[in-house]
């Protein structure tokens, strides 16, 4: 069954949290100040998914009915939202979703050090199934990629974002003389999608307060006919 209703999606999420606050789960209050409460203690039929707090396997849950543009009740049976018990259900999407993630898993183990650099979204683009030609108008259209998009990855012992900002800020003089800079001009060249990878000349200039603009001068070459 095809679902695209992402309201929907959030709904359920949110009916299944004020469920779970209200429902008793035989453990004491002292208990659950020291520690969450695991997703298999929860939840019945839990096979891969474990040792995660519940907050977290429904946000991955969440990540992957994004990942997939799909809704709860196409991966667990219809009759899931008539009772909590049902989504424990195997269903044969369920069953290939666990072989998805095992093989998700073992390519982060063997190839990128057991760091998560693989998921649902990197084949799926919110695709019930993965497209495997790519499309021209993704080729030739403006890139879709966020500007503002980050990647985040584990901390493994390195020093932590501010002590890395601090320590830059002592190697230039320190705040007081940071403080003391109210203007400045670069300059160097870019390149980038607008300028089919060609160096361009650019200049930067800021003032102080949030006062930022550039200059620069586009190269682009003429794309061939097809």
């Amino acid at each position: 069954m095809t679902f695209g209703s992402r309201p929907t999606i959030a709904g359920i999420i949110a009916t299944f949290a004020v469920c779970l606050l209200g429902a008793p789960i035989g453990r004491s209050q002292g208990a659950q100040a020291q520690r969450p409460q695991l997703a298999e203690e929860v939840f019945k039929n839990v096979q891969i998914i474990k040792g995660i707090p519940v907050d977290e396997f429904m946000d991955t849950m969440g990540m992957f009915a994004a990942a997939t543009s799909m809704n709860c009740v196409d991966c667990h049976t219809p009759d899931s939202t008539a009772g909590w018990e049902n989504f424990a259900k195997d269903t044969p999407l369920k069953q290939t979703a666990r072989k998805m993630m095992l093989m998700v898993n073992a390519i982060n183990k063997d190839n990128f050090k057991g760091v998560r650099s693989v998921t649902c979204y990197t084949c799926h683009h919110g695709d019930r199934r993965p497209k495997q030609i790519p499309s021209l108008i993704v080729q030739y259209s403006a890139p879709l990629e966020d500007p503002n998009e980050i990647d985040i990855f584990p901390n493994s012992g390195g020093p932590t974002a501010d002590q890395v900002f601090d320590k830059y800020i002592q190697a230039i003089g320190g705040a007081q003389r940071l403080a003391n800079v109210t203007s400045f001009t670069a300059k160097g060249t870019y390149s980038g999608y607008d300028t089919d990878q060609t160096k361009a000349p650019i200049e930067v200039l800021a003032k102080a307060p949030a006062q930022r603009t550039h200059r620069s001068r586009t190269v682009r070459r003429q794309r061939p006919s097809l």
